[in-house]
């Protein structure tokens, strides 16, 4: 007879935190929301990122996904287009080469709403605060270099473009995801200091205790702080001892001994010792909450060097209008209208910023994260 007890019962499989399907030998393994999660593959932490995350990682999510949507469809596009450069249909495929042009359309239109809607959103919203910025250059060269395209698509013409639209949008949410990667990351290493925003003590009334959100804690109150928590309120010791970790205000790794009488500051990590506290101030007036307002306004906050870029294309722009109606001018008088516009979309291509787009938010990016994993908020 055999004994049940001793039959070894296989161990239940580790499951995919999104989709829910075994994991396999290697998973994807990531931190969300300060919880580690176990992935099947990139795509399902990428999508469990952009549902679950900090406010960051949806962000960052988002532009990755339509990175990788234009990619596939820019490279649809690129074949086709090469297609047509070398003349690659031969004289009975005549009525096939005649759809290209139609299916490019079609594909770069695509690419245009879901990859350039966001430059289109900030163009529209610098247009309303009368002034320009660096997404209005973008939309301007790529809506031009598009509507040329599709004027010769109509046309019959052979100059197509859609190309280069998709090249401008694609580097330009490169830039954007850069950027964004790089807030979340500092968010991630500024985790202590935004925690004020959810945070929750325990208030003593009557002889009950009850969790309360510490935002709405008010001034005179009394609340109970356990063992390895974090004090969520400043705040005067009535009852207990404990040493109480303020790096997070002075720096100072060496915890500090606090007994009745002695300060406590919000953010503080609690040691071995159970403290009964009378609360000085409220608790959306506390340091932590007022530390945490701060970061979260320094990551939100467009930097100096966005700024420069916007202010830098302000000025640009008007710049290289007059130039490419000059461009058109000049070629129209010499060779014509159909070799004008072509040299027009050239000045107007050429003029998007690229190399700003990648490097501004590049810099922004290592930079905050950089700084952020030191402790070091960075304002403006």
């Amino acid at each position: 007879m055999i004994n049940l007890s001793l039959v070894p019962v296989p161990a239940a499989p580790a499951l995919c935190s999104h989709c829910r399907l075994p994991l396999g030998r290697t998973p994807e393994r990531r931190e969300v929301a300060g919880e580690m999660c176990a992935f099947c593959c990139y795509g399902c932490s990428l999508a469990y990122q952009f549902l679950h995350g900090a406010r960051e990682e949806p962000e960052a999510g988002g532009h990755l996904i339509r990175l990788g949507v234009g990619a596939f469809l820019a490279m649809n596009i690129m074949l086709f287009s090469l297609l047509l450069y070398v003349d690659a249909f031969a004289a009975e495929e005549a009525r096939l080469a005649q759809s290209v042009p139609w299916l490019l359309w079609a594909l770069a239109t695509l690419l245009f709403a879901l990859v350039g809607g966001p430059f289109v959103a900030g163009a529209v919203r610098a247009a309303r605060a009368r002034r320009l910025s660096a997404d209005s250059l973008v939309v301007l060269g790529a809506a031009a270099a598009y509507g040329y395209s599709a004027w010769q698509v109509v046309t019959g013409g052979g100059q197509i473009y859609f190309d280069t639209v998709t090249m401008v949008l694609l580097l330009f949410t490169l830039g954007r995801y850069l950027e964004a990667q790089g807030r979340a990351r500092a968010v991630r290493s500024l985790a202590p200091m935004l925690a004020a925003e959810r945070a929750e003590v325990r208030v003593m009334q009557g002889g009950h205790e009850s969790l309360r959100a510490a935002s709405l804690v008010r001034a005179g109150e009394t609340v109970r702080v356990l063992p390895g928590e974090r004090i969520a309120v400043d705040g005067v010791v009535l009852e207990g001892h404990s040493e109480c970790d303020e790096s997070l205000r002075s720096g100072q790794a060496e915890p500090q001994r606090k007994g009745p009488g002695d300060a406590v500051i919000a953010g503080s990590r609690n040691g071995g010792g159970l403290l009964l506290l009378r609360v000085s101030v409220d608790g959306d007036g506390s340091y932590w909450s007022g530390l945490s307002r701060l970061v979260r306004e320094a990551l939100e906050h467009k930097t100096l060097l966005g700024e420069t870029v916007d202010r830098a294309a302000a000025l640009f722009i008007p710049c290289v209008l007059l130039l490419a109606v000059a461009t058109v001018i000049y070629w129209g008088g010499r060779e014509g209208v159909a070799a004008a516009l072509p040299a027009g979309l050239a000045v107007l291509v050429v003029a998007c910023p690229c190399a700003l787009g990648l490097a501004a938010p590049l810099a922004t990016a290592q930079g905050l994260a950089r700084a952020a994993e030191r402790g070091i908020v960075l304002r403006g």
